[in-house]
């Protein structure tokens, strides 16, 4: 199997092992790649990255509130 890291990056370079208190990650599946090379990122990293896709990313968050919203009302 040929990766391309050296061409497009590796998308874990910028992760922090000393992450905030109560910072949200959520687990990238990135296009290209096997589920394997899946990679815990922050909203903020994928934005400073560009990455394509932050709109399913604001769809995921708004529905995820959506249901919050829904259970709290019960």
């Amino acid at each position: 199997t040929v990766y391309a890291v050296e061409a497009n990056g590796d998308p874990s370079d910028d992760f922090d092992t000393e992450r905030e208190e109560g910072e949200v990650q959520y687990l990238i599946k990135w296009k290209g790649w096997s589920y394997i090379h899946s990679t815990w990122e922050s909203e903020d990293s994928l934005q400073q990255q560009k990455v394509k896709g932050l709109k399913k990313l604001e769809n995921f968050k708004k529905k995820e509130d959506e249901v919050k919203q829904c259970c709290e009302d019960k």
